[in-house]
């Protein structure tokens, strides 16, 4: 979906937040569907295997989301620990 490909260009909780609204009205709607095709087989098989596609991709991107924010405080944390010892040299190398 574009909100998954804005999201993965620019990291930010709100697109994260967007795309999951969007995957949890998709399974609502996919819900609502199934109820509607019971006692076709065929439609119903169709129903399902789109529930659990939407699914996975569900599970993925949280983890996507995980891992993003998780890279984002390892830099942080690397940002300014190279902050610090450029300090650290300044004091030191000045004196």
């Amino acid at each position: 979906t574009l909100q998954r490909e804005d999201y993965l260009n620019n990291p930010s909780a709100d697109l994260s937040n967007s795309v999951l609204e969007a995957v949890a009205t998709l399974q609502t709607e996919l819900d609502l569907l199934s109820r509607e095709v019971a006692g076709d087989d065929a439609a119903q098989t169709q129903v399902a295997g789109a529930k659990d596609a939407v699914s996975h991709f569900s599970t993925t991107f949280e983890q996507v989301v995980e891992q993003t924010v998780q890279q984002e405080d390892r830099l942080g944390t690397l940002q300014k620990s190279t902050n610090d010892l450029e300090a650290s040299c300044s004091v030191r190398c000045s004196s």
